[in-house]
């Protein structure tokens, strides 16, 4: 009964990010939804297209470091359940939510890191948005 419920967690977990992000992806390459005439008349022509191809590359970065977060944290989490009192297998599900945790925080500090630096470099002060707008 146990691994039943075990693994219909495991399933949970993995399959809800799956679900939040599917509608959240973004092409890398700017397209004209986007304001971009990429594809157009022989390709990007901008500046602004840089800027929004750099945006969206950082934006399924993160995207994609939540998702595999999620998935890591579910297998430690059921590694941890499963464990059945060793202590070896629950040390190692302790060490693999640590590195996880610390990898996820990595990911987000440098987004937050080159979006303040980018902030500024567009002179948007402490204008919230994102700094990608700047072109458009």
């Amino acid at each position: 009964m146990k691994r039943y419920i075990s693994t219909g967690i495991l399933i949970v977990f993995t399959l809800v990010p799956i679900a939040t992000f599917a509608a959240v992806w973004i092409p890398l390459v700017p397209s004209a939804q986007q304001g971009s005439k990429c594809g157009e008349d022989g390709g990007c022509q901008s500046i602004c297209d840089l800027v929004q191809l750099a945006q969206n590359i950082l934006n399924d970065g993160v995207i994609l470091a939540t998702f595999l977060a999620a998935i890591l944290f579910a297998w430690a989490g059921a590694r941890m359940l499963a464990a059945g009192g060793d202590t070896k297998v629950i040390s190692s599900a302790k060490k693999t939510f640590g590195a996880v945790f610390i990898g996820f925080v990595i990911v987000l500090t440098a987004w937050l890191i080159v979006d303040t630096i980018m902030k500024a470099f567009t002179d948007q002060g402490s204008d919230f948005g994102p700094w990608n707008e700047i072109c458009k």
